[in-house]
């Protein structure tokens, strides 16, 4: 890959991670992830299972795995990367039982100009509240 391609990833996900945390997800990087910090965690670049890589996003409900988010640059097709975010949800360590099998929150962001705000379509709940909701508004 070359550099001005991964200078537009890296941009692509630094626009989800904001998006998260306007939405109420405490947006963590894997090295010091806490999936018990609060309703909706979002763990940056978690390592998968042998063979399935790094998932540019893994998202906890209630401390389970709820989804995955891969981040790609404006101008990358779906159909690109959609094997990609199926290999990433069949990597799950063996220790990790989520309740809902494959995940039900497997999202890609869309390559247009100005990035929607997926991340609002699944909005932890206010302060106070003790589990996190869709929003299905949207």
């Amino acid at each position: 890959m070359d550099q001005e391609y991964l200078a537009r990833e890296a941009r692509a996900r630094k626009t989800i991670d904001l998006q998260l945390a306007d939405a109420g997800w405490l947006v963590q990087s894997a090295s010091g992830a806490n999936v018990s910090a609060g309703p909706g965690v979002a763990v940056r670049e978690f390592v998968l299972e042998k063979g399935h890589g790094r998932v540019d996003c893994l998202l906890f409900l209630s401390r389970q795995p709820a989804g995955v988010i891969e981040a790609k640059p404006e101008g990358t097709t779906l159909v690109e990367v959609e094997h990609q975010s199926g290999k990433y949800v069949a990597g799950l360590p063996e220790w990790m039982k989520p309740p809902v099998y494959p995940l039900p929150f497997i999202i890609t962001n869309p390559p247009a100009p100005k990035p929607a705000s997926l991340m609002g379509t699944i909005r932890t709940r206010a302060a106070g509240e003790s589990s996190p909701s869709i929003d299905r508004r949207r």
